[in-house]
């Protein structure tokens, strides 16, 4: 027969190990949401502001295959203008500080990160950017 003492020791040993548990659950809840909204909202709403800039670049034809064409923006710049040229020079100015943003915040939580598939595009995404 199971002694008192020692049945009550382990129930107080199980009801331990359930807190403990449960801690470590609810902290590992409080870093996730932590990582969203500290970066990776931030990501999302910094890669919806690039896709606008995109859209309008793409529009006024300073797009080649995805990217910004340097060579169509200086061309540009030699026939119109520097001034006829400025809302395109902020855009891309804008897309370039965002994507640096991006490589940043991208580095903050790539040790973090919970996929491979994650990595594997942020790691592309920088590549991108830098490029």
């Amino acid at each position: 027969m199971i002694s008192r003492p020692i049945t009550l020791a382990f129930l107080v040993l199980v009801l331990v190990a359930l807190a403990v548990e449960g801690t470590c659950h609810f902290e590992q809840v409080q870093s996730r949401r932590r990582d969203l909204q500290e970066t990776l909202q931030p990501i999302a709403s910094l890669l919806d502001d690039d896709r606008k800039i995109l859209r309008a670049l793409e529009s006024d034809g300073l797009l080649d295959a995805g990217s910004v064409s340097l060579q169509r923006y200086l061309e540009r710049l030699r026939t119109d203008g520097v001034a006829k040229n400025a809302q395109a020079k902020q855009q891309i100015d804008a897309l370039v500080s965002n994507d640096t943003m991006i490589v940043a915040l991208l580095g903050k939580y790539i040790g973090r990160a919970q996929t491979p598939v994650f990595k594997a595009s942020a790691t592309a995404f920088t590549t991108y950017a830098v490029q």
